[in-house]
Parts: structure tokens; C-alpha cells; sequence
């Protein structure tokens, strides 16, 4: 650091301005990444530090590769601009359930520095909710409830989802009904699927039965607020 201040006088008087300036030389700068916080399922927020040569540019590249120290090799950039020592945060948007990699890098007019690795964090798997189409159904035939599971947010990761099946109504061959399947997958940034629920005509006088489909397991996600819904057979 520098101090500097201006001096002037003739045959009357001399005088110093005041106050002193001062002024700082760039130096080397270091970058380092900061914490990954506020992760949720859409959005989370990182961290970058700089250090060392008065200011730099900042950068935190990000995505769902890690690039190391290639620029063009990253999927994302968060330019943060020229400024002092000091830390600084990042919000980006993120898809459910998957992992990220980010890498803060530093510029000014004297050096160069990226962080010494790629951090890592994960973004929050998606919930699963089911919802019921056609929820009453006739063993005559006619039309067929369906069953959409429907997750709270895309997810970078196929989600599975396994269902199970109670109540007074029996599913199966030679029972009450049948299910289109019993696992679906919903593919990575996708929304929803569904499966239908068929009628079985046994010819036996009977009352209405209800048939709960409930969500058993799940693979890269977690339940949400509704896992079982329940339709009612009609003989």
C-alpha cells in the first residue's frame, strides 16, 4: 500500500491538502471455493472467496460435470463481477435429486488463479405424489381409473416407484381387478407418469369395494404429501 499527498506554495504561504490519498498495487489474487448452502430440490447458493491482490473478477463455473480447470469444459459460468478481498455468494438453478461440481477462478490484471479443487455438493431428490383420474369404475367395463404419480420437481436421476395394492376389492387374475403395471419409472426431467386399473367381471353379486394403490417404495426420491388413493369397484 501507498500514501500520496499534494504540496503547494509560492512567495505567500505553502500549504499540504488534507487528507492523505492512498492507494493499493494489484497483486497476485487466490481464489477458493465457499460452502454450498440453501440446497433444495431447485436452487442452491455457493460460495467463492477471494483473496491476496486487492481485486479481481470472479467466477464460480458450475455443473453437473466437473470441469477442473477448463472453462469451456463447464455447463455453467456466474460471472460476479470486479471486486475487493472479501467472500461472495451465488444462487443457481438446479434440478432434483443429482450431484453438482463447482470451481471458483479469479482474474486481474497480474495473475490468475483457480481453486485448488471442484467442490461438490448435492441438490435435494424430488417428492412423489399420487392423484387420482376416474376414481369410480364399473366390473361391466367402461372407463378405467388411472393413477398418476407426479414428482415435485424434475429430477437429473430416473425416479421408481413401486406400488402396492389394498382394500376390500383383490387384485389379479380370477380376483377384482387388475393394474396396468405395478412399477413405473419416470425419466430424468420428466414430470409424471400413470397406470390404469382394469375391471374384472366375476358375476357375483356384490357390494361396492373400495382398492387403495399406495406408493410401497421409492428409488431417487422420497414420499410427498399424498402416497394412497383410493378408488371404488362397482359390480
Amino acid at each position: 500500500q501507498y500514501y500520496y499527498a499534494f504540496f503547494a506554495g509560492n512567495a505567500q504561504t505553502n500549504i499540504w491538502a488534507q487528507p492523505s490519498g492512498a492507494f493499493q498495487t494489484l497483486g497476485p489474487v487466490t481464489a477458493e471455493n465457499g460452502a454450498a448452502t440453501e440446497i433444495g430440490e431447485t436452487h442452491a447458493t455457493l460460495g467463492a472467496s477471494l483473496s491476496g491482490g486487492g481485486k479481481g473478477s470472479v467466477y464460480i463455473y458450475w455443473g453437473r460435470v466437473d470441469g477442473g480447470t477448463e472453462p469451456c469444459a463447464w455447463q455453467n459460468t456466474n460471472a460476479l463481477g470486479e471486486v475487493l478481498v472479501g467472500t461472495y455468494a451465488a444462487t443457481i438453478d438446479v434440478a432434483a435429486g443429482g450431484p453438482y461440481y463447482y470451481r471458483v477462478y479469479a482474474t486481474n490484471a497480474v495473475s490468475a488463479d483457480w481453486a485448488d479443487s471442484s467442490a461438490t455438493f448435492a441438490s435435494a431428490p424430488p417428492s412423489v405424489s399420487l392423484s387420482l383420474a376416474n376414481a369410480v369404475f364399473a366390473e361391466t367395463g367402461g372407463v378405467r381409473p388411472l393413477v398418476t404419480a407426479s414428482l415435485s420437481a424434475p429430477s437429473v436421476s430416473n425416479v421408481t416407484v413401486h406400488f402396492s395394492f389394498t382394500g376390500a376389492a383383490t387384485k389379479g387374475a380370477g380376483n377384482d381387478y387388475t393394474s396396468s403395471v405395478d412399477t413405473i419409472v419416470i425419466p430424468a426431467f420428466s414430470l409424471n407418469k400413470s397406470i390404469s386399473l382394469g375391471a374384472l367381471d366375476d358375476a357375483l353379486p356384490e357390494a361396492d369395494e373400495p382398492l387403495l394403490v399406495n406408493i410401497d417404495s421409492l428409488v431417487n426420491a422420497t414420499n410427498g404429501t399424498i402416497t394412497s388413493v383410493t378408488a371404488t369397484l362397482q359390480s
